[in-house]
């Protein structure tokens, strides 16, 4: 462009008498635009006093000695809330250049696409000539399910007609706002017999997690653990995406006549979860064991269970002094 890349050339030329001839000056000018070769195209016109040869057009091509700019991000991470439904990862350019800047890319993390965001910039990305930013967007999905911080990575591959420099990869991560959900007992109390098959005790989330939920919980009463009674070891864990898991008690029988027994087993505070109610469940134990009932040593009038029935054996009197 004259006036831009070099001086105007003169409208006309003249080759004095008796000279063979004329030289057309122009004076490059210098910029710091990357760009392609340019060319000055100049074609003579009929001449005066004289014949226009077979070389009537000359092409002058000016050379760039700029050097390509530099491409990165503007940052190598951001972190934002899933409600904010929509993020850009910034690219820029060190200096404007004049030819087009491609950068392709990739994109990766434990975010899912198109689960928890979706891209809007198809890879490469181009900053146009002239310019020096471009973005990789993307848009934000805010569900309703409790999770961790998830991220979003993109990694710039090699340029065309720039050089890659740091920070190429991106790190966007992703906040949840969703409330964790509760956990808690189904049941808040349940009875079994000993002997007895085993039951399960069920405790539940009031929704499913994108993380797991881990449980502790202790174990009091008058039943003892290891005894009356087996139970699962503490903690208990309900999986990613489940909405319960169960613990197995098992009632141990014995030959002890000692009446109705109970176990309390309370909840914890959980991890990736906050504690609901019931928090308690209480199993009561029923014993199939009976102890004798004597008038004296020597006569046995009867047998007694321990929670009051009595199995008559023949006539027995039983009086109760305080």
């Amino acid at each position: 462009i004259s006036g831009t890349d070099y001086t105007a050339f003169a409208g006309s030329y003249t080759i004095p008498a008796g000279a063979t001839a004329a030289t057309l000056d122009t004076t490059l000018l210098e910029d710091a635009l990357d760009e392609s070769d340019e060319t000055v195209v100049l074609t003579l016109a009929a001449p005066t006093n004289a014949l226009l040869g077979t070389t009537g057009v000359h092409t002058l091509t000016i050379d760039d000695n700029d050097s390509a700019p530099t491409v990165s991000f503007t940052q190598a991470g951001q972190t934002v809330n899933e409600s904010i439904l929509a993020a850009s990862a910034g690219v820029q350019l060190s200096a404007v250049s004049g030819l087009d800047v491609v950068i392709p890319f990739a994109v990766g993390g434990d975010a899912i696409d198109p689960l928890d965001y979706s891209l809007l910039t198809p890879s490469p990305v181009t900053i146009p000539a002239g310019s020096l930013v471009a973005s990789v967007d993307f848009s934000i999905v805010d569900d309703a399910l409790e999770e961790s911080d998830e991220t979003i990575v993109v990694a710039l591959s090699t340029p065309t007609n720039a050089t890659l420099v740091a920070p190429s990869v991106h790190i966007l991560t992703l906040t949840d706002d969703d409330t964790p959900p509760e956990v808690f007992f189904s049941n808040a109390a349940q009875w079994v017999n000993e002997p007895g098959a085993p039951i399960s005790l069920t405790v539940n989330l009031s929704w499913s997690s994108d993380a797991v939920v881990t449980i502790p919980f202790t174990t009091t009463g008058s039943a003892t653990d290891g005894i009356d009674f087996l139970l699962d070891a503490s903690p208990i864990s309900i999986p990613v995406g489940a909405t319960s898991a169960s613990l197995t008690f098992t009632p141990q029988d014995d030959l002890d006549a000692e009446g109705l027994e109970q176990a309390f087993i309370s909840l914890g505070n959980p991890t990736n979860a906050v504690l609901g109610e019931p928090a308690l469940t209480v199993v009561t134990l029923v014993d199939d064991d009976s102890f004798l009932v004597s008038d004296d040593f020597n006569h046995c009038s009867g047998l007694v269970q321990p929670w009051g029935f009595v199995d008559p054996v023949g006539d027995a009197t039983l009086a109760v002094t305080g």
